[in-house]
């Protein structure tokens, strides 16, 4: 028999929270690197998994950025530190993973400054928030 795997908590501005699955994805840190924008934090993680023997340890995870959004060039940017697609009922988000396909998809030069994302944090949140709703409806 399969284990369930249960998803960890993510908060989004304006959302209830939701989950996300979670499998050591990387805790995203503001690094400046030549020409990426600075991110926009789409959601951030409630919740926290560790393990002390890999050198985590608790209260490093909460409040960091679980989906993020930048610029690079032309082009648009969208990390997931969860994974959208996979886990178990209602841990899967498949419309969110589309909708950030579809933004980043979408082409477009900056009306933003140069070191801003090519998107403003409202838009990208209200597509994050567009996805969430249809996903709510659903679960």
């Amino acid at each position: 028999m399969a284990a369930r795997i249960a998803g960890l908590d993510v908060s989004a501005p304006g959302r209830e929270p939701f989950k996300l699955f979670y499998a050591n994805g990387p805790i995203f840190t503001p690094v400046a690197v030549e020409g990426l924008a600075p991110y926009v934090s789409l959601a951030t993680f409630i919740g926290e998994i560790y393990n002390m023997s890999k050198g985590t340890g608790p209260g490093e995870m909460p409040g960091t950025p679980a989906i993020t959004a930048s610029q690079f060039g032309k082009g648009r940017v969208l990390l997931f530190s969860p994974n959208p697609i996979l886990g178990g009922r209602g841990v899967v988000q498949e419309d969110l993973m589309l909708s950030g396909l579809r933004w980043v998809a979408t082409a477009g030069t900056s009306r933003r400054t140069s070191a801003s994302p090519t998107c403003s944090a409202a838009e990208a949140g209200g597509r994050l928030a567009s996805a969430r709703s249809r996903m709510h409806g659903a679960v």
